[in-house]
């Protein structure tokens, strides 16, 4: 700011001396506006001469361009002269930021002769350029799984703070490592064909979207990396990520039987819970011995054996065939503030106890949600279509008779997530 008070000052000089000159003071004059216009870090700007009199016809006012800003890198500038219309008394002309990241730059114009014309208070125009934050780049994660689509995002950050909620869209660009084994165009495609993470206004992570067009075997790796071109981004953490294409899944990749490993949500479950409310707390199904099995078998009908279930889970589920939904990504609100974006089969059971009960039985059909892990070798269950009556009851009448929970009251906060391993 003092240095933008030491230019007004120098221009205020440069004023006073050409109000005292000896022209002629009915000749036609031509002027910027201001003497300091200031190009922002983010945002255009336009720069505006004035005539003392309307154009009488069109009017080319040219100018030149001198100081330390470099046109390319710290500015993009269109025009090289103002044009009047006929009857008009000013014009105008945009300056758009780039990368300026370098300190103490500016730009000064100057207008050129006008055949008829002598020039105003401001022949000369300084424009001091505001310089853009260096903002440090991180992905999220150093792997991901791309089945139909993929959301690969990146955090942001000035100074060593969270950078988030821009006024504009943040685009950050990045590259495909030749280490990749997949192909562009062949194999994924970059949703929207920009090869760049977008931060939106107000978002909180940048992000791009892939899509799976063919899983083949050794040509299933996607290496994506910070671009080293752009200045304005520094890598940090993780300047890459892989994304290992494994296609959609199929009820194929779940034959077999899995053994139970854990009921992994239950402590953000409880977590959750309204003004930790313990009532709605007591019975939660935390009986699931590491001995229940769930079997999955092809035949006639994609069929869910779970007659070796003999935990809680057992109040729940019931032998049924399964028929798929759909595959696509969801928050998993299960572990943590900041949630991951990641795929989720969800498949119908042809009947479930959505009491969730031993004693109250309300068997119709239910969807469930199913991810493959580590490979194919653990099987995540996710239970979000409940009624519960023994648990959970205060949470799910409120829920469940609030607009802000749509049709799936419990899917957020309250899916009760189960990991299994393989055994076959």
């Amino acid at each position: 700011m003092q240095k933008v008070l030491k230019l007004v000052a120098v221009f205020t000089l440069i004023m006073c001396f050409m109000a005292c000159s000896d022209d002629d003071d009915n000749a036609r004059t031509v002027s910027f506006k201001r003497a300091v216009y200031i190009l922002s870090s983010n945002q255009a700007i336009e720069v505006e001469i004035g005539l003392s009199e309307p154009a009488g016809q069109e009017l080319v006012v040219p100018f030149e361009v001198f100081g330390t800003a470099v046109e390319g890198e710290d500015y993009s500038l269109f025009a090289r002269e103002f044009v009047v219309a006929p009857g008009e008394n000013s014009a105008k002309i945009v300056i758009t930021p780039v990368d300026n990241i370098y300190s103490d730059r500016q730009i000064r114009l100057e207008l050129g002769n006008v055949v008829g014309y002598e020039y105003g208070n401001y022949r000369v125009a300084l424009i001091p350029v505001e310089t853009k934050e260096v903002i440090t780049t991180s992905f999220v994660t150093d792997t991901y799984e791309l089945k139909n689509f993929v959301t690969v995002s990146m955090n942001m950050y000035i100074g060593g703070s969270s950078y988030k909620n821009p006024s504009y869209p943040v685009l950050v660009p990045f590259e495909i490592d030749p280490s990749s084994t997949a192909e562009l165009g062949i194999h994924f495609e970059i949703v929207g064909g920009n090869q760049q993470l977008v931060m939106p206004i107000g978002g909180t992570s940048a992000q791009v979207k892939l899509k799976c067009l063919k899983k083949e075997a050794g040509k299933d790796k996607i290496v994506l990396r910070m671009s080293d071109e752009d200045l304005h981004y520094l890598a940090g953490e993780r300047n890459r990520t892989i994304i290992t294409i494994d296609g959609p899944t199929r009820f194929e990749d779940l034959v077999g039987i899995w053994r139970m490993d854990g009921f992994t949500s239950l402590a953000h479950v409880k977590s959750s819970v309204l003004s930790g409310d313990e009532s709605d707390l007591e019975h939660l199904p935390e009986n699931n011995p590491v001995t229940d099995k769930l079997i999955f078998k092809t035949g006639a009908t994609n069929r869910m054996d779970v007659s070796q279930i003999t935990g809680d889970l057992a109040r729940y589920l019931r032998d049924c065939d399964l028929s798929s939904v759909k595959e696509e990504e969801e928050y998993l609100y299960e572990m943590g503030d900041n949630p991951p974006f990641q795929s989720v089969l969800t498949m119908e059971m042809s009947e479930a106890n959505v009491n969730y009960s031993v004693t109250s039985t309300k068997i119709r059909k239910a969807q469930i949600g199913f991810r493959l892990l580590d490979g194919g070798n653990t099987l995540e269950l996710r239970v979000f279509d409940y009624e519960p009556t023994d648990f959970l009851q205060k949470t799910y009448q409120y829920r469940s008779t609030s607009s802000a929970f749509s049709k799936e009251p419990m899917k957020r906060d309250f899916t009760l997530v189960f990991k299994f391993v393989r055994e076959n």
